[in-house]
């Protein structure tokens, strides 16, 4: 799951990177859009899989153990982070003054997603899979807004990865003719995703409902890999590597943005002439920044920038102490 979330984490960077400096008048090749295209349906749709499949360890604690983990972990990163962004770094029709701006601002609308996932689990996960997950596919198809309906696009995957946990053993040892039948079909999916991405110059299938089954495969094939990955007797530099940033992967995540933006800003004043190197300054500048960060979130002097404060001891047992990945066991 680390290098999972880890590769997921790598590839948004890389995604932010080159899209971010377009603000900034920086021009992109199109070989890099397509790129990224190549594995926009299957960046976030795989973060949420990977929360939903630890639901069920935090859906056995006590509902007040719970929901203050929740509050802790996911509520106060948001609005802290989103309050950085909303003064600092505001997109279109986005105000720190404006009361909706808050709700999903900017690139922080994974976290609270995943807040507000939390909040209805414990009720969701009462009916079975067969009505859930279709009817928040129906939610992604039918709802006209397209904030409800990207909650209810990427609700499917959370959820999924909630009702497929026990699943994951039968996908580990499926055998190679299922698998290479399930790999055809990706890529055929993630081809025909990059060619129509080409045509059009936009994301074809973002937040479609039509491409949830195929990235549903895309995320089998994905867990078969890393786990594959995973048994190797000895793991390379870079294996581990990808690992810790999926373990710490909060930080990089709340981090990486604003970073890649205070870097755009310098560097359209200083280095106007950087060009495509830009993409690898927004990478580097992401990736050094938050690695001290990762390194210190242990200490109280950094940690409440990634989760609550501990509340006076007395209080404190209600709440788990461990470091949580986005999308790990909040």
């Amino acid at each position: 799951m680390d290098t999972l979330r880890g590769t997921a984490i790598l590839l948004l960077i890389l995604w932010h990177a080159s899209s971010i400096p377009v603000r900034f008048g920086f021009d992109m090749p199109t070989w890099l859009f397509l790129l990224n295209e190549a594995f926009l349906p299957w960046r976030m749709p795989t973060l949420m899989f990977l929360s939903g499949l630890l639901l069920a360890g935090s859906l056995r604690k006590p509902a007040p153990v719970y929901l203050v983990g929740k509050v802790k972990n996911l509520l106060w990163p948001y609005a802290l982070w989103a309050a950085v962004y909303l003064s600092l770094f505001p997109g279109a029709g986005e105000a720190i003054d404006d009361p909706m701006s808050w709700f999903g601002a900017g690139y922080l609308w994974f976290i609270l997603y995943l807040f507000a996932y939390y909040l209805v689990a414990p009720l969701v996960v009462r009916a079975p899979w067969w009505i859930a997950l279709p009817a928040f596919a129906v939610g992604a198809i039918l709802i006209p807004h397209p904030s409800p309906q990207k909650i209810c696009f990427f609700a499917v995957f959370f959820f999924a990865g909630h009702y497929a946990r026990t699943l994951i053993p039968a996908v580990l040892n499926a055998s190679r003719a299922s698998i290479g039948a399930v790999a055809f079909v990706a890529a055929s999916f993630t081809a025909a995703s990059v060619t129509l991405s080409a045509v059009t110059g936009r994301h074809f299938f973002e937040f479609a409902p039509a491409s949830i089954v195929f990235v549903l495969a895309l995320i089998a094939l994905s867990v078969r890999a890393a786990h594959a990955l995973g048994r190797r007797a000895s793991k390379s530099a870079l294996d581990r590597g990808i690992a810790w940033i999926g373990r710490n992967s909060v930080v990089f995540y709340l981090t990486h943005f604003p970073l890649m933006i205070v870097a755009c800003v310098v560097a359209r004043q200083t280095a106007g002439a950087l060009g495509l190197w830009i993409v690898g300054v927004c990478c580097a500048v992401a990736l050094l920044g938050g690695i001290p960060l990762a390194l210190a979130n242990g200490h109280w002097s950094v940690s409440w920038l990634f989760r609550a404060p501990r509340l006076p001891r007395g209080r404190s047992h209600l709440i788990a102490t461990h470091r949580p990945a986005v999308g790990g066991d909040v």
